[in-house]
């Protein structure tokens, strides 16, 4: 979702963030991370996983009502 929303901006806008909130609803939100840093020692595409989801947290994740 979150390459969806980078790679082609507005017109998947609603697509993107629908698919992140049922994600969020199913895993959590990218906010809930600890940094612990389990996820970055075997990521098999060695992404800085905890800066991508600070930039998720801060772009798409649903805001509590």
């Amino acid at each position: 979702a979150y390459n969806d929303f980078t790679i082609f901006g507005e017109p998947m806008r609603f697509s993107s963030f629908s698919h992140v909130r049922s994600l969020c609803e199913k895993y959590g939100k990218p906010s809930d991370c600890i940094e612990c840093g389990a996820c970055v020692s075997i990521c098999p595409q060695h992404l800085p996983i905890m800066e991508l989801l600070k930039t998720i947290s801060e772009t798409m994740e649903p805001k509590d009502e």
